[in-house]
């Protein structure tokens, strides 16, 4: 199991991928964020989704609970059961909530399977509940909440389970990371 500093470090450093992200009802888009460096130029708040901007996120998965590393059935498993609940839950969210699959790439090459729950602002803490309920049920150690300050998209690492793994950063756009696997 790794240790809190080293799970607040990987997660702090993730790339994200979200291989469909709605922008219409029929009409979807590729989105790979990185965290922001000295070295990026600027990032244009009018590349992202309309969805990104004015909803808060949240991502979060079902694999390796707590750092532990499983076995990629187990995972996948616990993948598919997690689908079920969001499926159940946000179908009393229909109105104010859209959800889609994604994924974290860690420095390592490693990889996870997660979702993204997308709350309007006015929802935003009924989508933090449930995506911290969901986590718990799931014995995940944090969650991601992704949030527009200003016109920089921010992604701060919320501890469900393992406290001290907090942390924000500022992630942009990015198009350096192979879509396949997650597509």
């Amino acid at each position: 199991m790794k240790s809190t500093e080293d799970l607040k470090v990987q997660w702090a450093g993730g790339r994200d991928v979200w291989p469909k992200v709605p922008v219409s009802s029929t009409e979807f888009i590729h989105v790979q964020t990185k965290v922001r460096t000295a070295d990026d130029g600027d990032d244009s708040f009018d590349d992202w989704p309309e969805i990104v901007k004015q909803s808060t996120l949240f991502g979060f998965g079902a694999y390796n609970p707590r750092g532990q590393t499983f076995p990629n059935d187990v995972n996948e498993k616990q993948h598919a059961l997690l689908k079920k609940d969001i499926e159940t839950s946000m179908i009393d969210y229909s109105d104010v909530g859209k959800f889609w699959e994604g994924a974290s790439i860690w420095e390592d090459g490693s990889s996870e399977k997660g979702f993204i729950l997308a709350f309007r602002e006015s929802h935003a803490n009924e989508g933090l509940n449930l995506s911290v309920n969901l986590a718990r049920k799931y014995d995940q150690g944090a969650i991601y909440k992704f949030e527009m300050e200003g016109e920089r998209l921010m992604r701060d690492t919320i501890a469900v389970l393992d406290d001290g793994t907090d942390a924000k950063v500022e992630v942009i756009m990015d198009s350096s990371t192979d879509l396949s696997p997650f597509i």
